[in-house]
């Protein structure tokens, strides 16, 4: 029944085509994202269409060339730039990890006086070295900023514009943690993707501007640069009113468990008095050749380790993490010059892919990252071959929920799936290693993996998931939404055609019926944003135009322009004359000249 729905699609493309540059770019519709039809009945201001004389900004009519040399002409609008986007990928509250246009407008910007700033408390620039593995907290004092505002960042992320509260922005402020390397003064600016910790800090700390994040089972030995990111209620950085200022965020430079300077070159041989492993005599020797050595089997060893003590940390005697080995014995069995793999010395054996830079990795002495982070940050890094290794080593870390503040308990396939990673051979390994096979993943607030590679739009994804996890298609979060409403939502066209086509029972309707706690579908979520071709693709497929949600809005009430609502009026009106044509050419016997299944040639 699909596949006849579809092919009447092929006869709207056309209309479909014309409308598509002015009409399939345009974010918004009543209610926004949310399509909360109370707040656009109220709030009209937030869902007209029209420019109002009176917020024309007549800054925007000059290109500013009349000042210094040397200054680059500014782009110029009558109109406020209000269509700027037009034509190109919205950001539509998504992060759009391959670049996006976002043409929600920049809000409200304090007073010179009310300017954001911080400082960070701790870690202590050039203060006392963090205890590696251990948990620590972060601690910033902010000015001028309302914090505790955090929206959904996977919903409405850029969405709304900066606000203000008695004259401060309404917000939030992050801290990020990048690993410096060998040096706390690095001669190339890091990868700004690569990160050691991530958080928003989505409360109002002590109310006085003083915010914690922990850093719960802390980080491994290393150099380190901690930032914040002072960010509106939509995770835009904050808008300031002047150029020459300070700026409102802080970075600061820490060592984790080691000195400066070379705190991710450890020496692994340190170990012998760290690791119980005693190596009277020797210890001068193991510390001078054992930089990481491992011993043969210690595959995922940091720094020298016995053979096949595949987990020991730092030098240790043959075949025994803890033992004593008298003389320079069991510092020969540290000493990575003494392997066969690693003659030369200095090196240590076989060199360690690091999981997130993609080079060798440093030694950090006698610390070692908890298997369940390395896996995901191999699944961070795109390494589909080490996050194989990794569940090789310890099948148990399969699903690894993420059971941090902000991990929503997502599984590895949830990551992988993810708007920010979407890594389809990641995808192949935990699919063929069992990641579904005992029933669906669900994270904290029942999404499916479907569920995320949908709302991203990774294409490749969804049909894998859908032929080897069809179950999951009709699975609903805890708003009541599912993959199709996610597809429809961020108007990833293709990937709701696959969704339909693999509905259960290769029956569509009831996905087309079901509504969120809100009584919106997936008709509600793709005209509220403007998908045109998703608008199309669903009426074809026979969804309810005349469906109303809980606030008794129909889909059409939100169409993002007027524009829009004329073209899905007339989608509407033309599935209804095709319908009204197959009947009739049902009660004839015939179908225009196509003779149907159940017709009897005389």
């Amino acid at each position: 029944m699909l596949f006849k729905q579809i092919i009447y699609v092929a006869a709207l493309s056309a209309v479909a085509h014309a409308q598509r540059n002015n009409n399939n770019n345009n974010k918004g519709g009543q209610g926004g994202n949310n399509n909360n039809g109370a707040d656009a009945a109220a709030n009209q201001d937030a869902t007209g269409t029209t420019l109002t004389a009176d917020a024309v900004q007549s800054g925007s009519f000059v290109d500013g060339l009349n000042g210094d040399a040397g200054q680059a002409a500014s782009k110029t609008s009558k109109n406020n730039f209000i269509n700027n986007c037009a034509g190109k990928t919205l950001t539509n509250g998504l992060q759009v990890t391959g670049g996006s246009c976002n043409g929600i407008t920049m809000g409200d910007i304090p007073a010179k006086a009310n300017m954001v700033s911080s400082v960070i408390i701790n870690p202590e620039t050039n203060g006392k070295a963090i205890a590696a593995n251990q948990d620590f907290d972060i601690v910033v004092q902010m000015a001028n900023l309302v914090a505790g505002s955090f929206t959904n960042a996977d919903s409405t992320y850029y969405a709304a514009p900066q606000a203000l509260q008695g004259g401060k922005v309404v917000g939030h402020t992050h801290v990020t943690v990048q690993d410096l390397g060998k040096s706390l003064n690095p001669q190339k600016a890091l990868d700004a993707t690569q990160f050691a910790f991530f958080k928003g800090i989505n409360d109002a700390g002590n109310g006085n501007g003083l915010l914690t994040a922990s850093v719960t089972g802390g980080l491994p030995a290393g150099n380190y640069r901690v930032c914040t990111m002072a960010s509106s209620s939509n995770h835009q950085p904050v808008l300031m009113p002047v150029a020459q200022r300070g700026t409102p965020d802080d970075c600061t430079k820490f060592v984790v468990g080691g000195g400066g300077g070379g705190g991710n070159n450890n020496n692994g041989a340190k170990a012998a008095a760290n690791n119980g492993a005693n190596a009277k005599g020797a210890n001068n020797k193991a510390a001078n050749g054992a930089n990481g050595a491992a011993a043969t089997g210690a595959n995922d060893a940091n720094g020298a380790a016995a053979t096949g003590a595949n987990d020991a940390n730092g030098a240790a005697a043959t075949g025994a993490t803890g033992a004593k080995a008298t003389g320079a014995n069991g510092a020969n069995g540290a000493n990575g010059a003494n392997r066969k793999a690693g003659k030369g010395g200095g090196g240590g054996g076989k060199r360690r892919f690091c999981v997130l830079a993609g080079t060798e990795c440093p030694s950090y002495g006698n610390t070692m990252i908890d298997p369940s982070l390395r896996l995901r940050r191999a699944i961070h890094a795109s390494d589909p071959l080490l996050v194989r290794r990794i569940l090789k080593s310890h099948p148990n870390l399969l699903h690894n929920p993420d059971v941090s503040p902000t991990g929503l308990s997502n599984t590895s396939l949830h990551l992988a799936s993810s708007a920010s990673l979407g890594y389809l051979p990641i995808v192949r390994v935990l699919l063929n290693l069992g990641h579904e096979q005992d029933g669906i993943s669900l994270n904290e607030d029942h999404q499916t993996p479907l569920m995320l590679a949908a709302a991203a739009g990774h294409t490749e994804i969804v049909h894998l998931l859908c032929t080897t996890c069809p179950q999951s298609i009709p699975k609903r979060d805890i708003h009541g939404r599912d993959a199709v409403m996610e597809a429809s939502r961020g108007g990833h066209d293709t990937c709701l055609q696959i969704l339909l086509t693999f509905a259960p029972d290769g029956n569509p309707d009831e996905l087309l019926k079901n509504a969120d706690v809100d009584g919106n579908t997936a008709l509600h979520f793709a005209s509220s944003n403007g998908h045109l071709l998703v608008l199309r693709t669903l009426l074809a497929a026979g969804a309810d135009a005349d469906r109303r949600n809980i606030w008794s809005w129909t889909p059409v009430a939100y169409s993002a322009t007027v524009q829009a609502e004329v073209y899905f009026k007339g989608l509407v009106a033309e599935v209804e004359r095709r319908k009204a044509v197959r009947r009739e050419a049902q009660e004839r016997g015939t179908g225009a000249g196509v003779r149907l299944v159940g017709e009897v040639e005389d």
